[in-house]
């Protein structure tokens, strides 16, 4: 991967130049998420009908606590990763540091903070490893990808649409046909996902997009079940050519972070919403589940579109891609304007498409959605939400990012939607002017 720029941007009143380095600094950042993305897209081999289950069973390494010392206590954990030496690196956006520790989870130091500096973090979300002793972390407020020893040298920074080579989802989280794929950073490692993505079979059934997490090791993760404080969460573990090997049933309440091979670490919510860092290894289960039907292809077909003719009983045109794409991006801004009203009575953004429908609207204001589309909120919070749209004869999805809950590099704003040649910035989103807050 060529990264054209080789100066750095600074915060106001810190002159611009040339940073000592900076040619080491790119192509070491060129490397992210390489190692999970080598070699060329081959066809994967016939699905088989069963795998064997894996599991989490107790976690190897945990690190956190309820009541303790505050280099043990976590407040929004974005990125956890296995170091060389079996100690963790953890990434809290809380606090905008990452913390080390060694092998026993003893705490050794921290590295950056909040701030707009040179080694300083808008919003820390996640890192990765580079080699055995550097780290790359994200800053998703200030869209940077700066550069890390894992003794706590600050190697310098660069934009992350030159890292990605992407300017609209610029960092790891972005859609691909219609999953969603998360961990894939360098240019390289996403042309390399995105064109197997487009070789695997089309998410259908219970969802017709799916998440799609990319293992260190070059795993792809296929999640089934999203699970929750007491339900695991099911993943279908796909190899580095996109052939099923395996289902990983992981513990209640956690979000894998990094995979490779058995070992999988990430964050953990615990009782009273204590978060853990820690680390699994997989054992197997003793028992075999079927392959997903949609992903074998013996499921039922994907739901149809909608009506086939007019209340009158005339027929209705099949409408194109294109058309459905339109009428997706209608539903979006719609979507919106009834998103800004949730938010002026309630504060957030709502969470679920069930709790936005069941909620007071004004007089006049329906939210009726066209049929055969699926609409999925990924993220809602007091700061912003993400949607993604998705239709079974549109083979990818449309999304929209606002303000700063939502995925990583996701542009603000503006409804995207895939096609066969990349991403179109169809339109700006525009919204109803809110009504005012209740009290």
């Amino acid at each position: 991967m060529t990264l054209s720029r080789r100066t750095f941007d600074r915060p106001a009143g810190v002159p611009y130049g040339r940073v000592p380095g900076a040619g080491l600094l790119a192509a070491t950042l060129a490397g992210v998420g390489l190692a999970a993305c080598s070699g060329t897209v081959d066809a994967p081999d016939a699905a088989p009908s069963t795998l064997s289950v894996w599991e989490a069973g107790t976690p190897q390494l945990s690190v956190g606590t309820l009541d303790g010392e505050d280099v043990y206590e976590f407040g929004g954990v974005q990125g956890v990763v296995s170091l060389a030496d079996g100690g963790l690196a953890v990434a809290d956006g809380l606090t905008g540091s990452i913390s080390i520790f060694d092998a026993g989870g003893v705490f050794v130091r921290s590295m950056g903070t909040l701030g707009g500096g040179p080694g300083e973090f808008g919003t820390l979300s996640r890192i990765y490893t580079l080699g055995d002793d550097s780290l790359a972390a994200i800053d998703q407020r200030r869209m940077m990808v700066s550069h890390w020893s894992v003794d706590g040298e600050y190697a310098g920074q660069m934009p992350a649409a030159e890292v990605s080579g992407e300017a609209i989802y610029s960092m790891d989280v972005f859609p691909a046909s219609r999953y969603i794929v998360d961990g894939a950073v360098g240019r390289d490692a996403r042309v390399r996902v995105g064109a197997l993505a487009a070789t695997l079979p089309r998410p259908s059934g219970a969802s017709l997009v799916r998440h799609l997490k990319v293992g260190r090791d070059g795993s792809l993760w296929v999640r089934e079940s999203a699970g929750d404080s007491v339900t695991p969460s099911e993943w279908l573990v796909l190899d580095a050519a996109g052939a099923p090997q395996r289902w990983a049933r992981l513990a209640p309440g956690f979000t894998p972070l990094e995979m490779d091979g058995d070992e999988v670490v990430g964050r953990r919510v615990g009782e009273y919403g204590v978060e853990y860092a820690e680390r699994y290894v997989l054992t197997q289960a003793g028992n075999e589940r079927n392959v997903p039907g949609w992903f074998s292809g013996t499921g039922s077909s994907e739901s149809a579109r909608g009506p086939d003719a007019t209340a009158e009983g005339e027929p209705l045109q099949p409408m194109t891609e294109s058309d459905l794409r339109a009428e997706a991006v209608r539903s979006i801004k719609f979507m919106a304007s009834a998103q800004e009203i949730f938010y002026s009575r309630n504060y957030r953004y709502s969470t679920s498409m069930d709790e936005l429908r069941a909620a007071e609207m004004p007089d006049g204001f329906e939210l009726d959605l066209p049929e055969g589309f699926e609409f999925t909120i990924l993220t809602a919070g007091s700061r912003g939400w993400s949607l993604v749209v998705a239709h079974p004869e549109v083979s990818t999805v449309c999304t929209l990012g606002y303000g700063l809950d939502t995925p990583p590099g996701w542009g603000t704003g503006a409804v995207n939607c895939g096609t066969e040649n990349g991403i179109d910035v169809v339109a700006p989103a525009s919204f109803v002017p809110p009504a005012q807050p209740k009290g």
